[in-house]
């Protein structure tokens, strides 16, 4: 057949089809045009007390000060669904002189076993004040994610109960008794979804299946009754404590705290800090150096980040794009671009190979799936196997799902980042009426620490409050170092060895010799530390005393040994 014949019969096809329809369309929008039924009112007033400080910046913003609440969707394929939309919607038009920053991550499939992996990344760096958490999947693992966002942020949790779709024991069993203990644990709202939903496909004779699109996943009514669900609970109550965790303190400057010559030092508990500006003229000269005791924010390894693995086909992690959930590390990261290229990857994937470099640290070796990677750096970890297995990887389980296949040469990349600031420059907001927030420095370890702004410019920065946050769990209330080794003990030739340093405070590593050095020999919390000795040519045996030192804990020593050249 010719090309214009073809076009012709399609053409003929086409006119045979619109009435049809227009028919079958016609009645898609009679049908949309039906309102879902409307749930009973929920009694709602025995709720409230875990998002009270959310509720409290929504609902006291006003129109010359509108306040930056962040809110985070978060979850797997339920929380991914347009639901939430309509809930935004609903909290901008409720309080519309709050600056609601609302987004979603939830990542489909990831139940507990997996979410619990990219708190970091994900909760971690966005530092939300409410996080609306839809996950299904094992209680001990929902423990380790509820623990890791109550340490990680100060970010009040709303949890909900399994949506009902038919008796489930194990839903059932983690609605009743196991999501209630848990949120009684770490300070969760916990909002009976389950009840509600149970209740309404019974009074209104729905079968709960007609909800869903496949039995679980949420269709248009499905998604409507989610989002009516939710707004409801996220109302303010003028009657409940704003804050009753103490999550955040206010530090008026003037009032609360001042400048002392050109200093201003404060001492506080918590893991980020953050300034704001008034809305009134200054320059980019009025700038200040930021100290955290004593020394530069970017010093600390915990304001470091990874970012989630990304590539420049623009495909989507991790199923479109496969490849690692969590990448850890043994040493302070830096601000650097890292690169994955598989170099062996055939179905299904059980085992493959790669190479992994550093825009700054350079060539990091290969590796395999079926073995745990430690880069030659120490700042890239890896644990070993499919993320079904426990692993950090996801190419098995996104072709068993979808087939998404990768071949050699396929090349992912993801970020390490830092969020602090070294040199505070006031700089006007796009807006006036919003909160001009600076982050000074956030993810240190949750304690007590002092920071100073010390002026640089020509004028005292223009600074007229600071906010400190303090995550509810994991709390304490000194500094700590602990090191693994006293002693290591070195032959003749040139030769390194590790040990380990656990801590929640920035420490220093000083050895007063040439012979022996040491990296990092200066970061903050857990690290791996690199003990090298050059070849000692002697036939006398040295020695020296390391001292590992910082400020709030007893000095640490460990000492170095190296035996003499044999004759």
């Amino acid at each position: 057949m010719s090309n214009k014949t073809n076009q012709k019969g399609k053409r003929k096809l086409v006119w045979k089809i619109i009435p049809a329809t227009a028919v079958i369309l016609f009645f898609h929008i009679i049908i949309a045009a039906q309102p879902f039924p409307q749930p009973e009112p929920v009694e709602t007033g025995s709720f409230g007390k875990h998002i009270s400080r959310t509720m409290n910046l929504l609902a006291t913003s006003d129109i010359n000060n509108k306040r930056n609440v962040k809110i985070l969707v978060y979850g797997q394929s339920i929380s991914v669904q347009k639901w939430w939309l309509d809930v935004k919607q609903d909290l901008i038009r409720r309080f519309p002189n709050a600056n609601i920053i609302m987004e979603n991550k939830a990542v489909g499939g990831f139940s507990t076993g997996y979410l619990y992996k990219t708190i970091e990344s994900d909760v971690a760096s966005f530092y939300p004040d409410l996080i609306l958490l839809y996950d299904e999947g094992s209680n001990l693992y929902y423990d380790s994610l509820l623990c890791k966002i109550r340490s990680f942020t100060t970010a009040e949790v709303a949890m909900n109960t399994d949506h009902y779709t038919g008796a489930n024991h194990w839903s059932d069993t983690m609605a009743c008794y196991l999501l209630p203990a848990l949120a009684a644990k770490y300070h969760c709202e916990l909002w009976p979804f389950r009840d509600l939903w149970k209740h309404y496909v019974e009074r209104n004779n729905i079968p709960p299946k007609n909800l869903t699109t496949d039995g679980t996943h949420l269709n248009d009514a499905g998604n409507y009754l989610m989002a009516a669900l939710t707004k409801p609970f996220l109302n303010y109550n003028p009657a409940i404590q704003p804050d009753p965790d103490g999550l955040m303190t206010r530090y008026m400057v003037g009032r609360d705290v001042g400048f002392s010559g050109d200093t201003l030092t404060l001492t506080f508990q918590g893991n980020k800090a953050e300034v704001i500006t008034r809305p009134s003229c200054f320059t980019s000269a009025d700038s200040a150096r930021i100290l955290l005791d004593g020394h530069r924010p970017s010093m600390f390894q915990g304001c470091y980040f990874a970012s989630r693995p990304f590539n420049t086909k623009g495909e989507t992690w991790p199923w479109e794009m496969p490849g690692m959930i969590r990448v850890r590390h043994l040493v302070p990261w830096t601000n650097e671009e890292w690169t994955c290229i598989f170099t062996k990857a055939e179905e299904p994937y059980s085992d493959f190979a790669y190479k992994i470099s550093g825009s700054a640290s350079g060539s990091e070796g290969t590796g395999t799936a079926l073995r745990n990677f430690i880069s030659p750096s120490k700042r890239v970890v890896i644990q070993a196997g499919d993320g079904e297995d426990g692993g950090d990887w996801h190419l098995q389980r996104s072709f068993k799902v979808l087939g998404t296949k990768v071949v050699p040469g396929d090349t992912i990349k993801w970020k390490t980042y830092s969020i602090c600031t070294d040199l505070y420059i006031p700089a006007p907001a796009t807006d006036p009426a919003v909160e001009n927030i600076t982050t000074l420095f956030q993810g240190i370890s949750n304690t007590t620490h002092t920071v100073q702004i010390i002026r640089c410019g020509h004028s005292k920065p223009p600074i007229t409050e600071i906010r400190v946050y303090r995550p509810f769990f994991n709390r304490l209330d000194s500094m700590y170092l602990n090191i693994s080794l006293n002693e290591i003990v070195f032959g003749s030739a040139a030769d390194s060895a590790w040990f380990d340093v656990r801590s929640n405070a920035f420490w220093e590593i000083k050895s007063g010799c040439g012979w022996v050095s040491v990296n990092p020999s200066m970061t903050s919390d857990n690290s791996r530390v690199r003990v090298s000795v050059m070849k000692n040519t002697s036939l006398e045996s040295r020695s020296v005393k390391l001292i590992i030192q910082g400020s709030n804990f007893v000095t640490q020593t460990i000492t170095i040994r190296q035996k003499g050249s044999s004759v």
